[in-house]
């Protein structure tokens, strides 16, 4: 091959790749004037050099494949985040609901309230677990899958466990007011509740 059609096919290659004359010098090893005067058809180099820097040519990626792989990581990354922020929220709002519900235990109405925001919430995780596991497989899916399943316990077993309690003191308190009634019927009189934490004691003194 003459010196003008070795030139002409690196320029080709280098511009194909595209590597700048100072990035093929470098991988090269030879020097910036070097490959200007090579790509220039100054100077023919001989065979070693020749196969050298084809040989790095024809191995580099090209340039549009570059491009390419640059863009499926930053989709790639900008999904990743955008699903780390989704559980972030998803997660804040399973706190503050935790919140809210210990400081309205007491009222009805706002159980049924939060059992049923909470039952959305707890269904948007587990969409958001199927969809991270459909795209990103099940390696890394099942770590949003068990963050599905940590946070509906943490809320779920505070709110059955305030339920069964309130529903005990109720039953408790309905037991007391059977029996002082009881106790009015057949005359008994000097009736005493002592309360202990969530027991009612009846002391009939008689």
């Amino acid at each position: 091959m003459d010196s003008q059609n070795f030139s002409k096919e690196i320029k080709e290659l280098r511009l194909k790749k595209g590597l700048s004359q100072e990035e093929l010098a470098s991988l090269s090893g030879l020097s910036l004037r070097t490959i200007q005067r090579i790509e220039k058809g100054e100077t023919n180099p001989h065979g070693d050099t020749k196969r050298k820097i084809i040989n790095i040519l024809e191995t580099y990626p090209d340039a549009e494949f570059s491009r390419s792989d640059v863009r499926t990581n930053k989709s790639s990354l900008l999904r990743r985040f955008a699903t780390n922020l989704e559980y972030l929220l998803l997660i804040f709002m399973f706190s503050l609901l935790s919140v809210l519900l210990g400081m309205f235990a007491l009222n009805p109405l706002f159980l049924i309230s939060g059992f049923f925001i909470g039952f959305i919430c707890v269904i948007a995780l587990a969409i958001s677990s199927a969809r991270a596991v459909w795209t990103d497989g099940w390696k890394k899916g099942l770590k949003y899958f068990s963050i599905t399943v940590g946070c509906a316990l943490i809320y779920l077993l505070p709110l059955m466990h305030m339920t069964l309690a309130r529903s005990v003191s109720t039953q408790t308190i309905n037991d007391v007011t059977t029996r002082i009634e009881t106790n009015l019927i057949t005359g008994k009189s000097d009736t005493t509740i002592t309360i202990t934490g969530n027991k009612e004691r009846i002391n009939d003194i008689n």
